[in-house]
């Protein structure tokens, strides 16, 4: 054996946010699943709650300029200074791999396209991670699904929606794809909050346009103008520069006439914070959602879920049985849902269980790591680096 293959794979994982949100989260799994038997540098574009996560874990990580793909760059003058920024990255990689060579390369979500240029100028395998539901115009959903097909030996996908999306403009990437679910694991208890004259709405995740928390304060705003008592909590901060947005919601609530029902709690990263406190889980996307990790997490703690019946969710929810399942963007079956089930705790605690249960099979946190670690090892083989991984898992 070579003295390369002899050593442990040295694996680039490049992230689009320091957050600790989905794909963030999914980022960690990844890292507890090959860290083990790869050597790991993890670039991000900016420091965060992740790099602590990294720290504690003793996983190496490197901050650079902001390279993300992201809607605020997508502007003329955005997107000069954009691929500007992915070329100082892009170049500063290039210094760290001719001194100590990469043997692969893991991109986390579509944000993140530097990948793509260090495969084809380093001729390196890479396999890209996608968490999103390509939407959007027909010519950027043919060129990133291109893009995609162009520069990466394997493409990872969260959900079949989304690995469905992505062959729908590259027929020929469904020869690169695999669905890999998120793993969940579920706490040694569900919560268990107290039954009590009111409901606790939940919604967890970046506030974010998409995200459709207008559409969910007029929902609630519907509920309690029929007599239904529930308050909503929601978890979340919005991306640097845009806290316009928490602005907007906090004036829309008054407006609405609820601000005494709503909370707005800010980023919180321990889900015992936040899980036993609420009666159900809310998802009010107003846009296609891959496999919303907070769907998993609520599911887990024992708690239902309401969720738009589109994409992703409807791989998580079960309608009836672990949740309810809406039209998407439809504020007036939103509000049914949510009376639904305030009329009914019982067939909350019924839904709850059944979530637990399903999550513990069908998205075990073991079965994503061998997963992850096989389509890694099979990458490296193609390129003649022979990890020491198998007898590891």
């Amino acid at each position: 054996m070579s003295t390369k293959q002899s050593l442990r794979p040295r694996l680039l994982v490049l992230g689009a946010s320091a957050d600790l949100y989905g794909s963030d989260k999914v980022l960690l799994d990844i890292t507890d699943s090959l860290s083990g038997h790869c050597d790991l540098l993890v670039v991000l574009p900016a420091a965060g709650p992740l790099t602590a996560q990294l720290e504690d874990r003793g996983v190496r990580y490197l901050v650079l300029e902001d390279f993300a793909m992201r809607k605020r760059n997508m502007s003329p003058r955005g997107v000069l200074h954009w691929i500007a920024r992915v070329l100082r990255t892009s170049r500063e990689l290039g210094r760290l791999h001719r001194s100590r060579p990469f043997d692969l390369v893991y991109s986390n979500t579509l944000a993140v396209p530097t990948g793509t240029l260090f495969k084809l100028r380093f001729r390196i395998p890479h396999l890209w991670h996608v968490h999103e539901v390509l939407e959007g115009p027909k010519w950027f959903c043919w060129t990133l699904s291109l893009v995609v097909r162009i520069g990466s030996d394997g493409v990872i996908c969260v959900s079949r929606s989304v690995m469905d999306q992505l062959t729908k403009w590259q027929p020929k990437l469904s020869r690169k794809c695999t669905v890999v679910y998120n793993g969940m694991p579920c706490p040694a208890e569900p919560a268990n909050r107290p039954a009590g004259p009111a409901m606790i709405l939940g919604s967890i995740g970046r506030i974010y346009p998409r995200k459709g928390h207008g559409l969910l304060l007029e929902a609630v705003a519907l509920v309690r103008a029929r007599g239904f008592e529930c308050y909503l909590k929601i978890f979340g901060s919005t991306l640097a520069g845009e806290e316009r947005q928490l602005t907007m919601l906090l004036e829309k609530s008054r407006e609405l006439e609820i601000s005494d029902a709503v909370e707005f709690a800010g980023f919180v990263d321990d889900p015992a914070l936040m899980y036993p406190c609420l009666d159900v889980l809310v998802l009010a996307s107003v846009e296609p959602e891959a496999l919303p990790l907070a769907c998993l997490e609520a599911q887990a703690w024992g708690l239902p879920v309401i969720a738009p019946n589109e994409a992703g969710p409807t791989e998580i929810v079960v309608h009836n049985e672990t949740g309810l399942l809406v039209p998407p963007r439809d504020v007036t079956a939103l509000a049914s849902a949510i009376e639904l089930l305030a009329a009914a705790p019982d067939a909350r605690q019924r839904l709850g269980r059944a979530g637990r249960q399903r999550v513990s099979t069908e998205f075990n946190p073991r079965t994503f790591q061998l997963k992850v670690s096989a389509l890694v090892e099979r990458a490296l083989a193609r390129s003649q680096v022979i990890p020491a991984m198998s007898s590891e898992k």
